[in-house]
């Protein structure tokens, strides 16, 4: 790995970035990239790249009425699992080209002079320790135009990126309350929702003041500080033509975003019973509406840096 230290032209010579500037640059990276990330998430009705999640809730058996008594639990329509398949996010890349707006990378110094950084210099100087922030854990503006997971539609420093608060995936659960005995005979699936969670973008930051490297302008050797937006080109494009080549997402590896996606359910039957009257004995297999709900599966989303 080459890390560089870029110069700037103090009007009487070359100075070396000092650890601020360097990071300065850093943080206008981040910046641009949470300004049009290249790696695009999107919620979408289903089939989303990312794959299925799945919730799952049990709903009750068929009741039946008896002329003479109850029928057992033997007798009757066992419990079974209704599963719901979420796969409602999609990831797309833009498609994104180097640009360095017709001047080399930034130059630093050598004995005698000063050198164009290639290519590998830019990306181990700027770009590679800007991916690593990108990727690591959810940090603000630290980590814009990445994503995250939230059981809110409002998230601070981000924003929900459906635009109409869709969920991306709800856990459902049998309701506790919708299944009694004097109900009889109950409508086998009666659910209700426990959480919905939703996909959020962290926010640039504001408008980041940072030092201008020298260049040198292509088919010159002239050094000349480049002008603010072919700057931020050459930056802007470099880091999202990398994070295209070396940052995804997914549901089963890397480091987790956001707050954790639970599916529950009830898991346990209850036999339940109402006589009407002499001739009129109903009995039903439900859901356990006394059992506390249980974990089913844990999804997390990830970003992953490869």
């Amino acid at each position: 790995m080459a890390v560089r230290r870029p110069v700037n032209w103090n009007g009487t010579g070359f100075q070396d970035f000092t650890d601020a500037e360097m990071a300065g640059v850093q943080l206008e990276i981040i910046r641009l990239y949470g300004a049009a990330p290249s790696v695009v998430l999107s919620v979408v009705s289903s089939g989303g790249s990312l794959g299925n999640l799945t919730d799952t809730r049990l709903h009750a058996g068929t009741g039946t009425t008896d002329a003479t008594n109850f029928d057992t639990t033997g007798e009757l329509q066992d419990i079974s699992t209704i599963s719901v398949t979420w796969g409602k996010i999609n990831q797309t890349l833009s498609g994104i080209a180097l640009d360095r707006a017709n001047f080399s990378y930034p130059v630093y110094r050598v004995s005698g002079g000063v050198r164009a950084m290639t290519s590998t210099d830019f990306y181990d100087t700027f770009i590679d320790p800007a991916l690593a922030t990108l990727s690591g854990s959810d940090s603000g503006t630290s980590t814009a135009g990445t994503y995250t997971i939230s059981a809110t539609t409002s998230l601070t420093g981000a924003t929900e990126v459906s635009g109409s608060n869709t969920a991306i995936f709800v856990d459902t659960r049998a309701d506790a309350d919708a299944y009694t005995a004097d109900g009889l005979i109950e409508t086998k699936d009666q659910p209700t929702n426990i959480t919905s969670y939703y996909l959020h973008r962290h926010n640039k930051a504001s408008d980041n003041a940072f030092t201008k490297y020298v260049c040198h302008q292509d088919g010159s050797g002239d050094c000349t500080h480049m002008s603010l937006s072919k700057i931020r080109k050459q930056l802007r494009t470099g880091i999202q033509y990398h994070a295209e080549q070396e940052l995804s997402y997914n549901f089963s590896s890397g480091t987790a975003r956001g707050t954790a996606i639970i599916d529950t359910a009830r898991t346990n039957s209850k036999y339940i019973t109402f006589q009407v009257d002499a001739n009129d004995y109903r009995a039903q297999e439900v859901p356990d509406y006394d059992q506390a709900a249980q974990t089913i599966t844990t999804y997390r989303l990830y970003i992953n840096r490869s």
